[in-house]
């Protein structure tokens, strides 16, 4: 097996079922969309469905992060406090069903899906994946974050362990 980076789910999509570069895709939202709805490539393990290898499954809630230096959220409450309640509103707006269509045409100026067929409705359906995807309370999984510094250490991508409060925030919910 040949590992080959292929970017993005549009650059991969293309790669598997236009070009035929690659047999197999490891690969982040839309791309689950795309093959479910094109039927031009098969999903072998759903790990939003809670399918595959339990130390993978065990890093969800650590996924996507929001960075910032520790001396400038330790230094800046104001600005943390006021950040915490943007995403919290953010969050909880994208997930008024009232608000759907607005979000849609929000991700269209920013997400195409091309020529393919039905590109609005795949745009649509990933969103309502996309979303199911992530915490709706900002809550940080620390034990996730454990279990990714576990799982780079098990496959031998670090050589020593991390230390999980030095990379969360103490005051993140």
């Amino acid at each position: 097996m040949t590992y080959v980076g292929v970017c993005g789910p549009a650059t991969a999509f293309t790669a598997l079922t236009v070009g035929k570069q690659i047999d197999a895709v490891m690969m982040f939202e839309p791309m689950r969309t795309l093959c479910i709805a094109t039927k031009s490539c098969s999903v072998g393990v759903d790990l939003l469905n809670g399918e595959g290898p339990p130390s993978v499954i065990a890093l969800n809630g650590s996924a996507v992060s929001l960075v910032m230096r520790r001396e400038t959220a330790d230094g800046n409450p104001n600005l943390m406090a006021a950040f915490y309640a943007a995403m919290r509103d953010a969050i909880t707006w994208a997930n008024d069903p009232a608000n759907f269509d607005e979000l849609v045409k929000i991700y269209a100026t920013h997400i195409t899906f091309g020529d393919l067929p039905n590109a609005e409705a795949l745009r649509r359906e990933w969103l309502k994946t996309a979303l199911a995807a992530y915490s709706r309370d900002l809550k940080v999984s620390r034990k996730a974050v454990g279990d990714t510094v576990k799982f780079f250490l098990d496959a031998k991508l670090l050589e020593k362990s991390v230390d999980t409060s030095r990379v969360i925030w103490d005051k993140a919910p």
